[in-house]
């Protein structure tokens, strides 16, 4: 069992921070965990387009979590759109061992 004896930090935004009124973009909220493995598991088995896995894994989460689920909650989305599915796509080339930073041309074999 842990004691928590004091917490410390700077409580206050600083002026820079107050001064902002509004975020410039949207926070990142990752996919669900669940939704996100059930993504990666189809991209590895089956050759699919961006829009037919969209439409898959939007099948699956509607079964999941019922035909009225929200888009997402406070920590997760729920749905993955055709425009997010690139960290799908770089988590399976690392697994892979293709670097990001590589020409794709050096990469085919691993690929195929």
């Amino acid at each position: 069992m842990q004691l928590i004896d004091e917490i410390t930090g700077i409580f206050d935004h600083t002026p820079i921070c107050e001064a902002i009124k509004e975020m410039p973009g949207s926070p990142h909220i990752p996919l669900h965990p669940d939704l996100r493995n059930f993504a990666l598991h189809l991209i590895q088995d089956d050759s699919l387009s961006p829009a037919q896995l969209c439409k898959r894994c939007h099948e699956w989460a509607k079964e999941k979590w019922g035909t009225d689920y929200p888009a997402g909650d406070d920590s997760h989305r729920f749905m993955l759109s055709s425009h997010k599915t690139t960290s799908l796509y770089r988590t399976i080339a690392a697994r892979i061992g293709i670097l990001q930073q590589s020409a794709a041309e050096a990469n085919l074999d691993q690929w195929f």
